[in-house]
């Protein structure tokens, strides 16, 4: 089991957090099964419920639960904005992801976290949410997804497996790429971006509960709360192709010496691309 200490000290948030960033000011939209935010280690945390699911965006499902408090943990100061997009069987549709999105963007959300999609196979340039990501990512707002638990076969989900989508796949406690995670070539690409905890992760559950879950969603909220730390000192956006090269510079190698259809860059280090953002932001 991997908790959430764990996380902090091996991504090098910790390092991060000694400097004093912490998210402040930044929004991240979630857009999962809502969020409980009754639990007792969420009352100070700033979040807002919206859903697209029923009336309240109250978590149902345990998932979105579990997934801020990975996010609060790399991030404790940011803004969450909860758009519930899940329902209470863990079900949801491409149509209700996209309507998620662009809410996310019409309410100012500066990171999307995407831990839900589905199997696709094929090209996705000419996909009608392939368009909407672009646009999204073209305004400087980042949409981080999970790049799905269907491997070890060639497996792309989308969102993840858009263009401007960073895709995060998942590794173990030691460092090495969990067999279900999602991988694979799309159109030539090699997916996914990179690779970050999300075997048994200990984390938030509904009614005052603690529990694991393991998946890419996991993975997901550590990627998206380090690139909020990133804004929070760079006080702006990044586009994808920024944040693939940061990745680039600062990931830790697990398959190859190079960008591969297993792990992508390899694991994230959040003090090594902080540092790579300050060397060649303005460069680049």
């Amino acid at each position: 089991m991997i908790d959430l200490n764990y996380i902090v000290e091996r991504t090098n948030a910790v390092n991060l957090h000694n400097i004093g960033l912490t998210g402040r000011g930044i929004t991240i939209a979630l857009l999962d099964s809502g969020i409980d935010i009754n639990h007792d280690l969420l009352k100070n945390s700033k979040i807002k419920l919206i859903s697209l699911i029923d009336d309240e965006g109250m978590d149902d499902y345990g998932h979105g639960t579990h997934i801020v408090g990975i996010l609060l943990a790399i991030a404790p100061e940011v803004n969450i904005l909860s758009i519930k997009v899940i329902d209470s069987k863990g079900e949801t549709k491409l149509s209700t992801i996209m309507k998620g999105l662009e809410l996310a963007y019409k309410m100012g959300a500066d990171i999307i976290n995407v831990s839900v999609g589905e199997q696709f196979e094929g090209c996705l340039d000419t996909h009608p949410l392939t368009y909407l990501v672009d646009e999204i990512n073209s305004n400087g707002i980042l949409i981080v997804a999970s790049a799905g638990n269907s491997g070890p076969k060639t497996s792309p989900h989308i969102p993840a497996g858009c263009k401007n989508a960073i895709a995060v796949g998942s590794i173990n406690k030691y460092g090495k790429t969990n067999t279900w995670s999602s991988r694979g070539n799309i159109c030539g690409d090699k997916y996914p971006d990179c690779v970050a905890f999300g075997d048994e992760v200990i984390s938030l559950l509904p009614n005052n509960r603690v529990g694991e879950l393991s998946g890419t969603s996991q993975s997901c909220p550590q990627v998206s709360g380090m690139l909020a730390l990133i804004m929070q000192s760079i006080k702006q956006g990044l586009k994808k192709e920024e944040v693939e090269f940061f990745l680039s510079q600062s990931c830790q190698w697990i398959e190859k010496p190079e960008k591969n259809n297993f792990s992508g860059w390899g694991m994230i280090d959040m003090e090594k691309f902080f540092r790579a953002v300050e060397i060649y932001r303005g460069k680049f």
